[in-house]
């Protein structure tokens, strides 16, 4: 897709005629398919109209939309901040029409600049690509350090700078702008001592920064807080650098008051002000006072450097852990090692790149072969990532720790890093406390801080929870919970006992849904840990999100039927081996060391205290239809032993045969009409008359039914919904947890807004 913000200037009616209108709104395009996945941004470069041209959009237009899922963000008040009103969504470039601009209104202008701003854009890629590589990581990494443009392959490329905890590097950053800074002051000191020169110089190179660069909210903090340095520095007084940060801070605030809650916003002002107030003070205790700078060797020089940016490192990690581990869920082992090894790296790149933009500007030989090298670091950067990756223990994923740990333990990091117990010390020793006062302080402090560090440890250790149900007892414990994510077209369940978890299928028809959509979702729910997942079906609905997930959520095993065995091994006629989506995903998991198990109708499971039991399909029983295949599963749990136990049924997408096999089965043990307590819409609530008829057997007192808006509000299922206590949809109310307790009691949550 492309995307990026209309300014409107009129709305046409259903007979052409233009109505003034003013406003922004967000606009998303879908874009062609390009043979080699590396041309996809070309592919919309020749689809859509030139930069600076007027258009005409034609789409369907929304207001901006609500979370529908724990841990999803709300761009409401992202969008209200910056003015827009709504949204289109486009179904193709060709729905984006270039207009001939009225005259008199300074279209003609705005559009010269626009193309101006877009031909330099243009001509510093072709600089940074003339490097006779061919290597689509490689173009994708410059793009994304000099120019901040997330194209070809930064998808695949940003995954091992994120599990390393330096995917900063790949932002445009405080780190990026100030090498450009440092990298022009150097220049302006060839010709002598010129402060004010410096300056403004520095200023110049930030302001030329925001034109080459997409001014996105990240770029727009760093540029800010160099140039809030260097316009104090500017007017020659001293000045308190923590100040003059937290002022640059203010400012942004000012600009977008919801940076506050941007974890962008709070690691970059935090890691910087860490720099500045704590960096010194945790070198000097660790390694001594620095010699005066007149009488330093050049082997002390390079030791003091190598300590200081260890000590900055650490710090920045320090710093960083708590709000990373509130944001994403992440503690990155090797962060601080990452960073003093790729940092320099990072620095060449960024100052030979730039300077052959600049050379390439002005001198396109030298800009050539400034690119040659600038590529040639840049490979052997990515050599590094790639390694370090390959170790073991990187990441580590934890449970969330709540606002309340992150407060607190962001407190105690920073008073340890600024002093710790010897300032404790150096406070009784001038107030003259007694040694018992000061004893129970250092007490304190230190079981504080054990019980920080206790509280993620017993996250880790004490499984996956069941979370608070709304409006039940302390004391009235669920035998089950049963998430559905809303994925749209497709499905996505959890179920969880006793501190265990599965998930039964992971897919969509946006086939991105596992990126972001049920990680995030899957973690906000406190189901942060998933070893074992099932897949019912080799519908691309149903899967298409493993890969993605197999990582975030730990899972470690996956169980399919053996329709899905037969498509990965070219049944039905079909490609088998990687040719086929089946075979493909095979293989991936086992890259990955994921267990794959085939399983079939009398197949069991344990999950915590409950034991989920295969139906259907029977092995060999070769129904023609391919839903029919689908695994259906009944989950059995009680509560402690309480009886009468709770029952689940998954479903997939099963149709007509397979429902009569699971009706049969059912009646075998007595539990067809009111023995199952909740169940999942077959097919996703495909209207069909032996599908109204199932589900009105089963007789359950929750359906829920994982959709897109397609199926939403189908009438056909009018008279079924009325003898069911609870139906509900994700297109219309998101994500749906429910608490199933023993007796029969339901307790359900749904995640989508109003």
């Amino acid at each position: 897709v492309a995307r990026f913000t209309l300014t409107v200037a009129a709305l046409e009616d259903a007979d052409g005629r233009r109505v003034p209108a003013s406003g922004r709104v967000f606009v998303r395009v879908d874009g062609p398919i390009a043979s080699d996945e590396d041309k996809v941004g070309d592919a919309f470069a020749s689809a859509l109209p030139d930069a600076g041209a007027l258009v005409r959009v034609t789409g369907l237009a929304s207001r901006i939309r609500a979370p529908s899922n724990a841990g999803e963000t709300d761009f409401r008040p992202i969008a209200r901040a910056r003015g827009v009103s709504g949204a289109i969504r486009c179904a193709s470039p060709a729905l984006v029409e270039a207009i001939d601009p009225p005259p008199g209104t300074g279209a003609s202008v705005r559009a010269g600049w626009v193309r101006f701003i877009d031909g330099a854009r243009t001509s510093a890629r072709s600089v940074l690509h003339e490097t006779g590589t061919g290597d689509p990581r490689r173009a994708a990494l410059l793009d994304a350090l000099l120019l901040g443009e997330r194209r070809g392959r930064y998808h695949e490329l940003s995954a091992p700078f994120v599990r390393l905890g330096v995917s900063h590097v790949l932002a445009i950053s405080g780190l990026h702008v100030g090498v450009l800074a440092g990298l022009l002051a150097m220049l302006v000191r060839l010709t002598g001592d010129r402060w004010r020169l410096e300056t403004v110089v520095i200023l110049l190179g930030v302001a030329l920064l925001l034109v080459l660069i997409p001014a996105r909210a990240p770029v727009v903090r760093a540029c800010a807080i160099i140039a809030g340095f260097a316009v104090a520095g500017l007017m020659g007084r001293r000045y308190d650098a923590l100040n003059t940060l937290a002022i640059v801070a203010i400012g942004v605030l000012l600009w977008r008051p919801t940076e506050l809650w941007n974890p962008g916003f709070q690691l970059s002002f935090g890691i910087v002000g860490a720099l500045i107030l704590l960096t010194g003070r945790v070198r000097d205790r660790l390694f001594g006072a620095k010699r005066d700078p007149d009488h330093r060797s050049a082997g002390q020089r390079i030791t003091y450097w190598i300590q200081d940016a260890a000590c900055a490192a650490t710090c920045a990690w320090l710093v960083a852990l708590p709000l990373v581990m509130f944001h994403f869920g992440l503690v990155t082992i090797y962060a601080p090692l990452v960073s003093l090894l790729i940092l320099p790296m990072v620095a060449i790149v960024l100052a030979l790149g730039y300077g052959a933009i600049g050379a390439g500007w002005l001198w396109p030989e030298g800009g050539a072969i400034l690119a040659s090298i600038v590529g040639g670091a840049g490979g052997w950067m990515l050599g590094l990532v790639a390694f370090l990756d390959g170790l073991p223990g990187a990441t580590l994923r934890v449970p969330e720790v709540g606002l309340a740990w992150t407060v607190l333990a962001s407190i105690a990091i920073w008073a340890w890093l600024a002093g710790g117990l010897g300032r404790l010390d150096r406070w009784a020793r001038r107030t003259r406390r007694p040694r018992a006062s000061t004893t129970g302080a250092r007490t304190l402090v230190a079981s504080s801080t054990l019980l920080l560090v206790a509280w993620p440890v017993w996250l880790l250790v004490r499984g996956v929870p069941m979370g608070a149900p709304p409006g039940a007892a302390p004391d009235h414990r669920a035998a089950l919970r049963w998430d559905a994510i809303d994925v749209g077209d497709g499905s996505a369940h959890i179920v969880r006992s006793a501190g265990e978890a599965i998930l039964f299928d992971c897919g969509s028809s946006w086939y991105g849904i596992g990126e972001r959509t049920i990680p995030d979702a899957a973690r906000a729910m406190g189901a942060w840990r998933i070893p074992t997942a099932i897949i019912s079906h080799p519908d691309g609905d149903h899967y298409s999100g493993l890969l993605d997930c197999v990582e975030p959520l730990g899972v470690r095993r996956v169980l399919v039927g053996g329709a899905f065995i037969e498509e990965a091994q070219g049944g039905a006629g079909g490609p088998g081996g990687a040719e086929s989506r089946a075979g493909f995903v095979l293989a991936e998991l086992e890259r990955m060391g994921v267990e794959v198990v085939e399983v079939w109708a009398g197949d069991t499971l344990s999950i915590g205290e409950a034991t989920l039991e295969f139906l259907s399909p029977e092995r060999g029983s070769g129904w023609e239809r391919d839903n029919d295949a689908s695994l259906v599963a009944l989950i059995t749990a009680s509560a402690g032993g309480a009886s009468p136990p709770v029952r689940l049924l998954l479903t997939g997408d099963i149709e007509e045969v397979a429902m009569g096999h699971v009706e049969s089965t059912l009646r075998e043990r007595a539990l067809w009409g009111a023995g199952v307590a909740a169940m999942e819409a077959p097919h996703h609530g495909s209207a069909r008359d032996f599908a109204y008829d199932f589900v009105a057997g089963v007789e359950p007192g929750l359906v829920i039914q994982s959709t897109g808006p397609a199926r939403l509000g189908d009438p056909r299922w009018d008279a079924v919904k009325e003898d069911v206590d609870e139906w509900r949809i994700t297109a219309r109310d998101g994500g749906v947890s429910a608490w199933l307790f023993p007796g029969g009691g339901v307790a359900i949550r749904s995640w989508g807004s109003p």
